[in-house]
Parts: C-alpha cells; sequence; structure tokens
C-alpha cells in the first residue's frame, strides 16, 4: 500500500480541526449563550432612532478680501472641524439642554451634566469629502431626535456666520490699533527724519554762504564812480520806519517827557536805523560800484539772497520743531541720515498697507452681513425617523454569535494548552519510546439514548459525505455504537464478536496483526494487557483482543489476573467463580475454574472471589506453574492484569509473560502517569512490546479509511 506523506501544514490543520471538534461543546455553548443573550437583551432594550442633516460648504461664494490676500489661509475643511469641535462643546450643548427643557428632571448638577454627556455621545458630526458635513443624534425619542438634529445643523450654521463677523470685528480693531501705533510712529520718524535734515542743510547752507562770501570777497574791487541816488528798496523800507519812529516820538512828547520808557525805546530804535541806513548807503555805494566793473559779483550776490532766503526758512522750520521738542542732540552722518529716511519710508508703506486691510475688513463685515457672504447652507434637513437604529436584532444575534465564538474558541484553546493527555498518535508516539501496536476509537453503549441520535446522525453525515465526495481530502471516525442481540449474553462492547464489519472491529484485528508480527523471531504466546490507572478501557481491549485470536483459528484463554477489581465474568457473561483465586488457593484444579464462551476458540478463567493477599498469591509458585501448564494447552494467553501505577500486581506477574501491552486512552491518561508506569514496568523488566491508544476521536487521511471500511460501508448500506 502506498502511503501519502503529509506535509506539515496539512498536519497542522488537521490538528485544528481535531481540536475544534473534540472541544466543540466549549465553542457551541458559549455561541448558543451569547445568540440567546443578544436575543433577549435585543427585545427589552428601548428602540433609538437617528435623525439626519446635512450640510453644505459652498465654495462659489464671494471670495472674503480679509483673507484673499493671505499667502497661508485656513481651508474649509479644517475650518468645518474646528466649528464641529465648537458644536460639540459644553456651552452648545447646554443650550440645546435649556432650548428643549431636556434639564426638567436634573435635580442635581451631577445629573444635568450626565444629561448633556449622554448628547454630547448621541451626537455625530462627519465631513464627508471637502465639501459637506453630516450631522446625526440619536434619541429614544424619534420627534426630539429630529428637532435636535435639525437645531444642531443650524447653530452650526449660526456659529459659523458669527464667528465670520466676530473675526472681521476683530480684525477692524486690532488693524485700528496698529494704525494708531503706525501713524505715531510714522509721525516721530518724519519730525526725527525732519529735524536732521534741516540740522544738514543748515550746514550745507553756511557752508555755501561761507564759500560765497570768499568769493565775493575777491572780487570786491572798488573804482571810483559816480554814486548813483537811487536807493535799493530795503533802504526806502529804513527811510519810511524812521519816519513813523519820528511821528510816533513827536507824538509822545507832547504829553511826555524825555525819561518816558517808551520815548527812550524809540531814541534807541532811531538811533538803530540811522546806523542801518549809513550801513545801507555804504553797500550801495560799494555795490553799484562793482556791478559796473564786474557781472560775476551781481550774480553771486543774487545767489547769496537764495541762501540767507533758505537759511531764514531753515532757522523757522527749526524753531518751529524746537517748540515740539524734537530738537537732535548731536548732528549724524550722510549715512545715518539716509537710514533715517529709509525707516521713515518703511513706516509709511506699512501705514499704507494696514489702511488697505482697514478697507478690506470694512468690506469683510458688510459682506458677512448680507447673504451673499454665507458660505454654509442645509440641503437636506433631518427627516422624522420612521425605523429604529438600535438594537438591530440581527446584528445583535451576529455580534453574540460573534462574542460567544471569540469566548468559546478561547475557552477551547485554553483547555488544549492546559490537557496534558494523548490526543492522538502521533502525541502518544512522541512521547513514549516504545512501539505503537495500534489504536481503536471510541465505542459507546445503545443505552444512551441521546449520544445515540447525535452519533446517528453523524454517521449518516458521514455516508452522504463519503458519497458525494464532500471533505475528501479527510475523514472524521465517529463513536461506534455498540448494540447487543438480545439473546446474546456477551455484552456490547464486544464489538468484534457483535459487528465484525464495523471499523472498530478492524482496528482490534490490526492491533493482533501488529502483536503477531512481532512474534517472527520469538513466538508471544503469553501477553499481558495493563494500563497506568483504571478505567483506560484495558478489560474492553483484552476481551476483544482475545476474541480476534479466537477468530483467527487460536485456541485461546482470556485469563483474568486483576483479583481486586475484575470485570470479564461480567463482559463474557459467566458466573464469578470458581475462578483463578480459587485455582492459587488449591481449592479447584485449573480445567474446573476454566468456562467455556459463546464465541468458538475462547475460554475464560474469571478471577474468581477477591483473596486477602492478592499480590503474594500472583508472585507464588503455583501461579508460575499455572501460567506454565496453561502455555501448554492454549495456543494463545491473554492475561488482564490491574493498572500499574500504585499496585505491583502487574510488575510481578510480568515475568510470565512473553509480551506487555500497556493501554492509554486518548484524552484522559496523562502524560506523566503513561511515562511512570512505562518506568516502572521497566524496572521490573517486564517485557513490554508497545501499547494501544484507545477512545480514539480524530480526523485520518480519507483513503485509508476506504482501504479498511469501505467495502464493509457498502454491505452494510
Amino acid at each position: 500500500m502506498i502511503e501519502k506523506k503529509t506535509t506539515p501544514t496539512q498536519i497542522s490543520i488537521r490538528d485544528k480541526v481535531e481540536a475544534v471538534i473534540r472541544r466543540r461543546w466549549f465553542i457551541i455553548l458559549p455561541v448558543i449563550g451569547g445568540v440567546a443573550i443578544s436575543i433577549v437583551v435585543s427585545f427589552f432594550l428601548a428602540p433609538v432612532y437617528e435623525a439626519k442633516a446635512t450640510v453644505q460648504i459652498n465654495d462659489k461664494k464671494i471670495v472674503d478680501p480679509l483673507v484673499a490676500g493671505l499667502a497661508v489661509s485656513a481651508t474649509l475643511k479644517d475650518q468645518a472641524n474646528v466649528m464641529v469641535k465648537q458644536m460639540q462643546s459644553w456651552p452648545q450643548l447646554m443650550k440645546i439642554v435649556d432650548q428643549y427643557h431636556l434639564n426638567e428632571k436634573a435635580k442635581t448638577k451631577t445629573a444635568l451634566d450626565e444629561i448633556v454627556l449622554g448628547m454630547r455621545k448621541r451626537i455625530t458630526i462627519e465631513t464627508k469629502g471637502n465639501d459637506m458635513i453630516e450631522i446625526s443624534y440619536q434619541d429614544e425619542n424619534p420627534e426630539m431626535a429630529q428637532k435636535i438634529a435639525n437645531t444642531i445643523a443650524q447653530n452650526f450654521i449660526d456659529e459659523s456666520t458669527r464667528e465670520k463677523r466676530a473675526e472681521a470685528k476683530n480684525a477692524i480693531e486690532f488693524i485700528g490699533d496698529q494704525l494708531k501705533i503706525y501713524r505715531q510712529k510714522l509721525e516721530e520718524s518724519e519730525k526725527n527724519f525732519a529735524t536732521h535734515k534741516i540740522e544738514s542743510d543748515l550746514r550745507l547752507e553756511m557752508n555755501r554762504k561761507k564759500l560765497l562770501q570768499d568769493q565775493m570777497a575777491n572780487l570786491q574791487k572798488i573804482i571810483p564812480s559816480q554814486v548813483r541816488t537811487e536807493h535799493s528798496p530795503v533802504f526806502a523800507r529804513l527811510q519810511a520806519h524812521l519816519a513813523e519812529l519820528e511821528i510816533e516820538k513827536a507824538r509822545l512828547m507832547m504829553d511826555a517827557t524825555e525819561e518816558h520808557p517808551r520815548v527812550q525805546e524809540l531814541k534807541k530804535e532811531i538811533a538803530e536805523i540811522r546806523q542801518q541806513l549809513d550801513a545801507e548807503m555804504k553797500k550801495e555805494m560799494v555795490r553799484e560800484s562793482i556791478s559796473m566793473m564786474n557781472p560775476s559779483y551781481l550774480q553771486a550776490e543774487q545767489e547769496m539772497k537764495q541762501i540767507d532766503m533758505e537759511l531764514n526758512y531753515l532757522e523757522k522750520r527749526k524753531k518751529e520743531l524746537a517748540e515740539g521738542g524734537k530738537v537732535p542732540v548731536k548732528p549724524i552722518s550722510e549715512e545715518e541720515l539716509s537710514a533715517l529716511e529709509t525707516s521713515k519710508k518703511v513706516d509709511e508703506d506699512i501705514y499704507q498697507m494696514l489702511l488697505k486691510q482697514m478697507e478690506a475688513a470694512y468690506v469683510s463685515e458688510r459682506l458677512q452681513n448680507s447673504d451673499k457672504g454665507a458660505r454654509l447652507s442645509i440641503i437636506e434637513y433631518a427627516r422624522y425617523p420612521i425605523h429604529p437604529v438600535k438594537p438591530i436584532k440581527m446584528n445583535a444575534m451576529l455580534a453574540g454569535l460573534f462574542g460567544g465564538g471569540v469566548i468559546g474558541f478561547g475557552l477551547m484553546f485554553m483547555m488544549e494548552r492546559l490537557d496534558r493527555s494523548f490526543r492522538t498518535a502521533e502525541d502518544a508516539k512522541s512521547v513514549l519510546n516504545i512501539q505503537m501496536l495500534g489504536s481503536t476509537s471510541m465505542i459507546l453503549l445503545h443505552e444512551n439514548v441521546s449520544v445515540s441520535l447525535v452519533n446517528k446522525i453523524v454517521e449518516k453525515l458521514r455516508k452522504r459525505f463519503q458519497k458525494y465526495k464532500v471533505l475528501s481530502d479527510m475523514r472524521f471516525i465517529s463513536p461506534h455504537i455498540a448494540k447487543k442481540p438480545i439473546n446474546s449474553k456477551i455484552c456490547a462492547q464486544a464489538v468484534i464478536h457483535h459487528d465484525p464489519k464495523c471499523s472498530v472491529s478492524e482496528e482490534y484485528r490490526i492491533l493482533r496483526t501488529n502483536i503477531q508480527n512481532l512474534g517472527h523471531d520469538k513466538r508471544l504466546r503469553k501477553i499481558i494487557v495493563t494500563s497506568s490507572v483504571r478505567g483506560e478501557g484495558k478489560s474492553t481491549t483484552s476481551m476483544n483482543l482475545a476474541i480476534s485470536f479466537a477468530d483467527s483459528g487460536k485456541n485461546t484463554l482470556l485469563v483474568d489476573c486483576d483479583l481486586r477489581r475484575g470485570t470479564l465474568h461480567e463482559l463474557m457473561g459467566v458466573s464469578h467463580g470458581p475462578g483463578l483465586t480459587h485455582v492459587l488457593s488449591g481449592n479447584v484444579n485449573c480445567d474446573s475454574a476454566i468456562m467455556k464462551t459463546d464465541i468458538k476458540n475462547l475460554s475464560l478463567l474469571p478471577g474468581g472471589t477477591r483473596p486477602m493477599k492478592p499480590s503474594e498469591m500472583l508472585g507464588s509458585a503455583r501461579m508460575e506453574s499455572i501460567i506454565s501448564k496453561l502455555e501448554e494447552q492454549y495456543d494463545v494467553v491473554l492475561m488482564d492484569a490491574p493498572p500499574v501505577l500504585n499496585i505491583p500486581d502487574t510488575c510481578i506477574i510480568s515475568k510470565y509473560s512473553d509480551g506487555v501491552v500497556l493501554v492509554v486512552q486518548a484524552e484522559r491518561t496523562q502524560r506523566e502517569e503513561v511515562v511512570r508506569a512505562q518506568a516502572m514496568l521497566t524496572q521490573s523488566h517486564a517485557p513490554v512490546i508497545g501499547f494501544v491508544l484507545t477512545n480514539v476521536r480524530y480526523y485520518i487521511p480519507k483513503y485509508l479509511y476506504d482501504y479498511y471500511y469501505g467495502d464493509y460501508d457498502s454491505y452494510s448500506d
């Protein structure tokens, strides 16, 4: 027979499927419980309704001039996200609570806080794309859900408009403050620059005047000539002023004396004017004579007059600035003066820019107050919700199913991690260093009706899957349902006798064949079947193995060596005694104690009554002689021995046998127990030939099942 190699991935999948089926009730019960709880809860929970309103951000409105020129400005989506946070703020929610009188039942501040927090949880504001905002609200009252959703949407728009107006107003106030600051700064810059500029110009003009005076001094070459009697306008003004003073003095002398203060002042002024007239007369004479001889002097004289006029103007401006307290402390260089001029120009530019921004802020304020500035609009008001959104029974059931599944699988994996038993033959072979002789499936009695119904269904599904080749790669071995015929004394566990075509019967035949194959070099005639602890199925294994040997034509004797709690007589349907204890005590001979069974070639030596010292009786010389005698009479002597742990009986009688078979029950026997039992048998030099795994439930490759059991299934069909 060609065997298929199983990859590690296939083994892993098979192990997981095995674990799920093996621990199925740990999954099924939580799933059923989760679904049941979710259904009950969904029926008892009050329905919750949801209303939705949609707000659109219109990006095609008139652009706000206040932010149009900014290099970096907040996008509409960013602004919407900020407004979403604001609408879910505590003050906004308190307005809605007060508007709809939701705080009537709140007697304390804590109760009011819980109402507001509950409202915040039921509000959902989401941005859809770049120009849509969806506002939803959930409430047990559908009408209230609709009203609050629309109120939140309207408040959202009102808050946006208020924010825009507040921005424009704040911008106007801010720009106005900046204008005041920069107007004052500009005035100071202008005065500072003008003051230093005048000082600089004065120095320049004075230098020019000095140079011009030097030039005129060089040009003064007086040539005698006829002096013209005509005088300049300055001379005429001085004469007119002198006449006025003379007239005023004459008028005062009519009523006052020479000692009068005003008369004294007039005398001084008249004397000064006469001196000026004399000086002017001399100038006129020199000027007239020079101008007649040298025209350059006349040109220099005209420039001097212009310089004097400039100096008079600059002195006047300096005096005006001095009255404002802006007289420079010390002269500055041309570079410093240029820096002052640049600073003044920068202040002028900033001031002009602020003036433009102020105008833009006024336009923005007017725009926000008009309908053309509205960028948010409700395109779909919340409608009256008809169907509740919570609880959705199907979703609740799915949630219960998922939650129960998670818990169930968690329990399953936890139990798998904590389980120290052998689940499969591979587990046993990986721990024990002895040969595996075979494995047998689980056997259930027909009297267990509930289990019988379940397994009948599983068996029908198995046959259906096999017929239509469903799950053809893997095959689940369902437990065998053992049923005893009415007229039979042998128990139902003797499946190889009652149902020789079933899969379990073939498993016992495989076990018999493997034992026989081990006896090529040395014939195995005296075989002990034992286990680590009680309840692992060693007696059932001994009985079916003995029947298998008998069916093969071997004259077989089944000896119940469990003198403490032997059960073979009950399984085979014979009396309890006389048995082995009577033979060992000498009360009866061996032939009288051996009983014939309903199975051809099979005899039974029951255990008999329980003795006081079973270990001493089994280890006696008479026991050895009895076994030797039985070996001569029968082809196979199969001894059902007590468990190894805590009882020395098996270790004592193992020296009489040709081989010891250790029975290990899957999913029950702990690994530590089997290892201890094996160590005890090894220590007593028992000829352990292998182990058999009982009560197995697992997936196996389908070709193995078809090879062994396919024909039998077709017969049974």
